[in-house]
């Protein structure tokens, strides 16, 4: 059975959410990735496959005309017509469609995989714009405040308070600054390229970025690794295997074919005799002899081992996404950690920066240590954006890792 209800019924969920430009784009993604159409077509192709898996083979009609009739006694034979339909053991059709079923599910939960990694992906990529919004953000603050230092300067040099080089210090940070948001500026539209081209739209169109993302703590929670679609899959495939077996045995059985015959007969004209003339119906049944066993054995072998490898091939994926979330888990919290104390930090430079200019101003300290608190401050700032950048990147990245198919 398709999945296209369980899909529908996403895209609905996504589209509750259309204030979040971040889950608009999701949904967008969701239904133009060209990569995921092709991850869906390979499905529904794979559930064709299923009907031709089960269906009977093609029954065969024949037709024979007799050169020199074949004289009886109720007439010469003209011509025949045989129709004849093979029947494999029962229950060999069956077991054959169950194995492509198998795999049209393992497809479809391959799909759900890949869509979910996408949608990874995609977050990481627009928290990556999100921060660099942020970014010029906090330089144009920084700019402004240096401008600020720069009229304060001018101002205390006209008064002889300050020396010349404070200004030329303030001239200095405010061009590096400016160089600063010059390359933040230039790597918005290469990185908005990116994003769309994931969502399958025009490059250049404007990505809208929302103010503030929270964090969530649901990221935390561990669910079992053997309810994600890419170990899941595996289990799906496992079963194919098993009935690939059973449908392999079954092959290695006789299987039988019914039939008729239909014989044309002229009338004799040389006599008259009973039925004169009538045509010959002759029903039929026949039966397979499989006697060479060697390909039966062999498929049969072929689908034992492809189990065995489905069931190493779950083991080693249920082993890595534990490693990436046990990774995943220990930088969330590093993330998380680093944080706290760039804000602890900027509290305390902040408080710091304060009482530094006024000291200037009263002439207690060089114009120097403003600048450099002052940098050091925006540093920080910095720091913790980047921080939290991590932590939704990671977020997102165990999103994917606790996806659980059981539960959607």
């Amino acid at each position: 059975m398709k999945k296209t209800w369980f899909i529908a019924f996403w895209f609905l969920t996504l589209q509750a959410s259309a204030q979040d430009p971040l889950r608009e784009y999701l949904s967008q993604a969701a239904e133009n990735n060209l990569g995921l159409k092709a991850k869906y077509a390979a499905f529904e192709a794979s559930l064709e496959r299923v009907a031709q898996a089960s269906g009977l083979p093609d029954p065969t009609l024949s037709f024979g005309y007799f050169i020199k009739p074949v004289e009886t006694r109720v007439g010469p034979q003209r011509m025949k017509f045989s129709l004849s339909q093979m029947f494999p053991w029962f229950g060999s059709l069956s077991a054959k469609g169950d194995a492509a079923a198998a795999v049209a599910q393992a497809n479809y939960l391959q799909f759900i995989d890949a869509r979910e990694k996408l949608m990874s992906e995609l977050k990481s990529d627009y928290y990556k714009l999100w921060e660099l919004q942020k970014l010029i953000k906090l330089e144009n603050e920084n700019l402004e405040i240096l401008k600020s230092y720069q009229e304060l300067t001018t101002s205390r040099i006209s008064s002889g308070t300050a020396k010349l080089s404070d200004a030329y210090r303030v001239q200095i940070q405010m061009e590096e600054s400016a160089t600063n948001l010059k390359i933040l500026n230039d790597q918005m539209a290469p990185l908005q390229r990116v994003f769309n081209r994931q969502i399958n739209r025009e490059v250049d169109a404007m990505v809208t970025l929302i103010d503030t993302i929270e964090v969530s703590e649901q990221a935390l929670v561990s669910t079992d690794s053997l309810s994600h679609p890419s170990v899941a899959k595996y289990t799906e495939l496992q079963k194919g295997a098993e009935f690939q077996s059973k449908a392999a045995k079954k092959s290695g059985l006789p299987k039988i074919g019914v039939g008729v015959d239909y014989v044309v007969v002229d009338e004799r004209t040389d006599m008259v005799v009973p039925d004169n003339g009538n045509d010959v119906v002759m029903p039929m049944v026949s039966i397979s002899l499989p006697i060479w066993r060697k390909q039966y054995s062999g498929a049969i072998k072929s689908a034992e081992f492809m189990k065995k490898q489905y069931q190493l091939d779950a083991q080693n994926e249920w082993d890595l996404l534990e490693s990436k979330r046990d990774m995943q888990f220990y930088e969330l919290q590093q993330a998380n950690d680093e944080m706290k104390l760039y804000s602890e930090e900027i509290t305390l430079v902040n408080k710091t920066l304060e009482l530094v200019i006024t000291d200037y101003t009263n002439d207690r300290v060089e114009f120097e240590e403003v600048l450099r608190l002052q940098q050091k401050l925006i540093q920080y700032k910095k720091l913790k954006l980047m921080a939290y950048r991590k932590y939704l990147d990671k977020q997102a990245v165990m999103e994917y890792l606790n996806y659980n198919v059981n539960e959607q």
